[in-house]
């Protein structure tokens, strides 16, 4: 158990490998102005303006919540009325992989408790 717990620590530093979103997952295929004026969710794509958006996000990762929050949706939220530099992309799309890594790790975690 006590591997599980290292691993969860490890990827909520964001220092471990699996922090990297699958193909496909998070993409960002339109480049532009890169300004978040409101976030939105649809159809495992979420959206910063009205031409701009994050594609691939399932919607049990954008539903995650941490301490009654939506890590996916609240990093966005508080960057509203700013552009995101290349570097942040790259961010949030190792939080939504994050996220994700998570997801499959808790059910590992509880299904070792559970054994």
């Amino acid at each position: 158990m006590s591997k599980l717990g290292a691993k969860l620590r490890k990827l909520h530093l964001l220092e471990s490998a699996d922090c990297t979103p699958t193909e496909g997952m998070a993409s960002y295929p339109v480049d532009g102005s890169q300004k978040v004026d409101r976030v939105k969710y649809s159809d495992e794509t979420v959206w910063i303006n009205d031409t701009h958006y994050f594609e691939g996000i399932p919607e049990e990762v954008w539903e995650h919540r941490v301490g009654g929050y939506q890590p996916a949706a609240k990093w966005l939220k508080d960057r509203r009325g700013r552009k995101l530099s290349f570097d942040e992309i790259e961010h949030y799309q190792k939080i939504i992989g994050t996220l994700a890594a998570t997801q499959d790790l808790l059910i590992e975690i509880e299904e070792a408790y559970n054994a």
